[in-house]
């Protein structure tokens, strides 16, 4: 090996594994020296996906090394130092998990996780969160300190009271230190109940607050929306959000309300919601351009991103309701607005948009319904229009 230093050695592994598909040269590099295999390690196994075979890459340059939980525990029983490399880490739960004790162990050998999914496979999702098998390694997990990002999946039932710090040594078979709350600046957040929030935000402060900047809400119901309320009444730095309803059919009524706790410091705020035949409502927005006006001027928002996805069934209205965004986001009311993204994404049955022009009218819309925000020098407006048709 020659003596070149090895902060130099690692830069250029860096660039390389950034370009080096599925790492194959990165996989070569690591055969050469105990040195290089050090290295080339932290980038192979960085991102680790667990029966998640179809998961996308986390970011450009870093791959997800995929596994099967048999393939898991086999890399990591006869090599538990990988363990030590793993800092991202997708996990779907099948049922066999449940009870596999090599599963449990090799787990807990992660120790410097940053960010972390989990979530159970359909055939696994009859089981209670006090009644999983894998609960201490997954706490394990959450709890680890250099933890940065933690996505809260289903089911509805667990977390809260098992993060809290009066755990019992018998209930989970070994000591664990008390808590007293997580610091993490991101959260991930589906099926938010309201006794959930309540334990999180009220009674308990699970979490440090003022490290948390970004949050993801995914609404299964108007009930989700309005738990969230009182979990960003705690966020007094956030300074992203992202509020999904693409599952259900909800229309965004008090969206100022919701967002109000945060406006001193938010900075972008991204939305995607379905618009579909139970829509009582004509809005094609869904109470967002309702919302928008009213914190216009009282906002610091730098970045607005809004996804709408129209069902095959929808009455889909092609009116002035769709110009409102033209005339709410003036450069008056919103003075830091400077990206604005619109991304309509329209189903057809049989092509019966299509047939009624409703693709071709959408497609004008830049010009037809988004003049103003077409034309502002200080603003970058993105608009996209997809159809997907189905039934064919």
């Amino acid at each position: 090996m020659p003596s070149v230093p090895l902060d130099i050695v690692e830069a250029v592994i860096e660039t390389l594994s950034q370009d080096d598909l599925n790492l194959s040269a990165t996989k070569l590099c690591s055969l050469v020296s105990h040195d290089l295999h050090h290295i080339c390690r932290k980038h192979i196994f960085a991102a680790v996906a667990i029966n998640d075979l179809f998961a996308p890459d986390p970011r450009p340059g870093l791959f997800l090394k995929r596994a099967t939980t048999k393939e898991f525990n086999k890399l990591l029983s006869t090599k538990p130092e990988i363990a030590g490399y793993i800092r991202i880490l997708r996990y779907r739960i099948v049922s066999d998990d449940l009870h596999d004790l090599n599963l449990r162990e090799n787990l807990k050998k992660i120790t410097q996780l940053q960010y972390l999914r989990f979530w159970n496979q359909y055939n696994a999702s009859h089981i209670r969160w006090d009644q999983n098998p894998l609960r201490p390694a997954l706490l394990h997990l959450i709890r680890l300190p250099t933890l940065l990002s933690v996505g809260l999946y289903g089911p509805d039932d667990y977390v809260v009271a098992d993060m809290l710090p009066n755990f019992q040594q018998s209930e989970l078979g070994h000591p664990i230190a008390p808590l007293s709350s997580i610091g993490i600046g991101a959260l991930w957040v589906r099926r938010m109940s309201q006794y959930i929030v309540t334990d999180i935000c009220v009674e308990k402060s699970l979490i440090d607050f003022k490290r948390l900047t970004n949050v993801s809400l995914e609404a299964m119901s108007l009930e989700d929306l309005v738990a969230s309320f009182a979990l960003l009444c705690k966020c007094e730095w956030l300074t992203k959000i992202q509020i999904i309803a693409t599952q259900i059919s909800v229309y965004l009524a008090g969206l100022s309300q919701l967002l109000s706790p945060t406006l001193r410091t938010l900075q972008h705020v991204d939305i995607r919601i379905r618009f579909d035949e139970h829509q009582d409502s004509d809005d094609p927005y869904c109470g967002i351009a309702d919302g928008l006006e009213e914190i216009g001027g009282i906002n610091v928002i730098e970045r607005i991103d809004i996804h709408i996805t129209i069902s095959a069934y929808a009455d889909c209205t092609l009116g002035d309701e769709w110009g409102r965004l033209d005339r709410i986001l003036t450069p008056i009311a919103w003075p830091k607005l400077g990206h604005l993204s619109l991304a309509i994404q329209l189903f057809s049955l049989f092509g019966e948009h299509e047939e009624k022009g409703v693709a071709a009218a959408m497609q004008k819309f830049p010009r037809t319904q988004f003049p103003s925000l077409s034309s502002q020098k200080s603003l970058v407006f993105d608009f996209s229009f997809d159809e997907q048709w189905i039934g064919f």
